[in-house]
C-alpha cells in the first residue's frame, strides 16, 4: 500500500489505479479508517487526483465494502435504485469525507439506511 499511496503504482490503466486497488483491499477487511488515511496521504502528494479518486470511491465501497456490497445485493432489483432516487447525495457524501476520520460514521448511515429501507421493503 506504501508503494501505491506515494504514486509508485501501477500507471497503466490511470495514475491513481493503485491507490484504487489500496482501497479495495481495506474494504474487503473492512478498514474505512485506513482508506481515509491512505486517501488523505496520497492526495498530500497528488492532489489533482482529488476529484477522480474521490469519485471513485463510492464505487469501491458499493462493491467491495461487506456491509455496503451485502446489503446493496437489493440492486439486483429495483430496491436499491429506490433507495438511491430516495438517497441521492449517498455517493458524495462519501467522497466529501473520503479524507475524514468521519467516514466510517459517514457509511455506516448509509448501511443503516440502506438497511432500514430493504427491511421496510420486505414488510410491505
Amino acid at each position: 500500500m506504501v508503494a501505491a499511496t506515494l504514486g509508485h503504482g501501477d500507471n497503466r490503466v490511470s495514475p491513481s489505479a493503485a491507490i484504487l486497488e489500496s482501497f479495495r483491499g481495506l474494504a474487503r477487511v473492512g478498514d474505512l479508517q485506513g482508506i481515509a488515511v491512505a486517501c488523505r496521504l496520497y492526495l498530500t502528494t497528488h492532489p489533482e487526483a482529488r476529484q477522480y479518486v474521490t469519485g471513485h470511491l463510492p464505487g469501491v465501497l458499493l462493491h467491495d465494502y461487506a456491509p455496503l456490497a451485502e446489503t446493496a445485493e437489493t440492486k439486483k432489483s429495483n430496491l436499491f435504485l429506490d433507495w438511491q432516487a430516495r438517497n441521492k447525495d449517498w455517493e458524495a457524501r462519501i467522497s466529501e469525507h473520503a479524507t475524514s476520520d468521519d467516514l466510517p460514521t459517514i457509511v455506516a448511515s448509509i448501511v443503516a439506511s440502506l438497511t432500514a429501507f430493504a427491511e421496510a421493503a420486505k414488510g410491505s
